[in-house]
């Protein structure tokens, strides 16, 4: 499937159904936004500012790390709804007894990035292409460890890097568009990049099976 297709396709099936694809990254961002909003406030109320803008850094950090699961179950929200399965909100925790196996994945995806980037940036997007699909092979294959999760990544991507990247390209245009109307784009522009992401994976997935 060409990528003009591919975007055909993810505008299609949007159409009419923006609230669907953007209740589960609310409920994330709810969710990110309380805590890292209670935690500036204790933090500034009983810390001074030095100390205080270490302790909300470090809080961030440790809530990305603790979203990872969920990010997982938004891809496999996103899987369901270009399947034309079920969808439900249950699945942003489904991942959790996956944790460490996630975590680990995400921490192989960022060394394996960063020693490829050290040799030169083209290096390091290569991979980081290669890896893109973890997540979602995450979702398909569970019972995958991590090093055979990126290792599949890397096997579906083989071939398909550069139209990959092609289309993350294409969207360039409408991310700048996106800024010029100070993100209100974004409620379109995100369910429609997301999704054409995830019919992209279902037509490598299918070739490579």
């Amino acid at each position: 499937m060409g990528r003009v297709e591919i975007k055909e396709k993810a505008k299609e099936m949007i159409k009419g159904n923006l609230w669907t694809l953007w209740k589960p990254m609310l409920v994330m961002f709810v969710i990110t936004f309380g805590i890292a909003f209670v935690t500036a406030l204790i933090a500034f109320s009983v810390l001074d500012m030095e100390a205080s803008v270490a302790a909300v850094d470090i809080v961030d950090s440790l809530l990305g790390i603790a979203l990872i699961p969920m990010t997982v179950g938004l891809c496999a929200y996103y899987l369901k709804f270009v399947r034309g399965e079920e969808l439900s909100l249950d699945l942003l925790k489904k991942y959790y007894p996956f944790f460490v196996k996630l975590l680990i994945i995400d921490l192989l995806i960022f060394v394996f990035t960063l020693l490829w980037s050290i040799l030169l940036i083209i290096p390091g997007l290569i991979a980081a292409i290669s890896y893109s699909m973890s997540f979602f092979i995450a979702v398909d294959k569970e019972e995958l460890t991590a090093s055979e999760t990126i290792a599949e990544s890397k096997r579906i991507m083989n071939g398909h890097k550069l139209d990959f990247f092609i289309l993350l390209l294409s969207f360039f245009g409408w991310m700048l568009l996106a800024g010029l109307t100070f993100g209100i784009l974004l409620i379109w522009l995100v369910p429609y990049m997301t999704t054409a992401e995830v019919i992209f994976y279902e037509d490598i997935r299918k070739r490579a099976e």
